[in-house]
């Protein structure tokens, strides 16, 4: 459920060594996501009480974390100066941002042959020029320095919740419905078939009505497709600066974020 990106690079970058390079992975993800039927209406659940509790992630500092089988997402929002931070890694494969001061920079580690056929190096940070990332992109951290996770996309497939306590939700969350940047991985979800329309989910405050935790269980019938996402030091997040230094991205990067 992590961004297509880390998942795809290996892919993208042995496509980029051929003349005739089909479409990378990040693409071929958004496009059979965009290809999903819509969903039946049905009628639109009570969502004040998750409302509620997700405020604080637009106006409140905060540290965030997202793991899924295989995968993790560590970051860190600071919603008062546009800057975020987020380290993504799955399959040895490793991608850090931080937006900071209008700046987007990546450093990316995709193995050794990897690095080189793509032009990059591990220990170096490339700067992105903003006005060259295009708005539907793979990027951990959105220009803005929004929230990695983005909460909202996946607030999208959810079908059903209600308040089972002053600090939890359950509800189920259709996985073919899901936008934004969060996708799950659209083949798994095709093969998960039906029950991936109706999977159970919870959500966690803590003692001050904020989100602290939100669950997809998905075990049942496919692991890869579970999540859990954490939020914790409200107001005193990590600290997030822009590197010391890093040099103009190559071409190739802006290939493997923009759609």
């Amino acid at each position: 459920m992590l961004t297509a990106v880390v998942a795809g690079a290996v892919a993208f970058v042995a496509s980029a060594a051929s003349t005739s390079a089909p479409a990378s992975a990040p693409t071929q993800l958004a496009e059979q996501a965009h290809a999903r039927p819509a969903a039946a209406a049905t009628a639109a659940p009570d969502f004040s009480p998750l409302l509620a509790m997700t405020s604080a992630l637009k106006t409140t500092g905060h540290d965030v974390s997202l793991s899924t089988q295989g995968s993790t997402m560590t970051g860190s929002v600071d919603p008062a100066d546009d800057k975020a931070s987020a380290v993504a890694k799955s399959s040895g494969l490793e991608i850090d941002e931080i937006v900071a001061n209008g700046n987007v920079y990546i450093k990316a580690n995709l193995g050794t042959d990897l690095d080189t056929q793509a032009g990059i190096s591990p220990d170096v940070w490339m700067q992105l020029d903003p006005s060259q990332v295009q708005p539907d992109n793979q990027l951990l951290v959105q220009p803005d320095g929004t929230d990695p996770v983005d909460m909202p996309g996946i607030m999208t497939g959810i079908t059903d919740l209600k308040q089972t306590a002053p600090q939890n939700i359950e509800g189920t969350i259709d996985l073919t419905q899901i936008t934004g940047h969060t996708l799950p991985d659209p083949d798994e979800v095709t093969q998960a078939g039906p029950a991936a329309t109706h999977v159970p989910f919870t959500v966690r405050a803590d003692p001050s009505g904020r989100i602290a935790e939100f669950q997809v269980y998905a075990d049942s019938f496919d692991p890869a497709l579970s999540l859990d996402v954490s939020y914790s030091n409200y107001g005193a997040q990590s600290a997030i600066n822009a590197p010391a230094s890093s040099i103009p991205a190559p071409a190739t990067l802006y290939s493997l974020f923009n759609d």
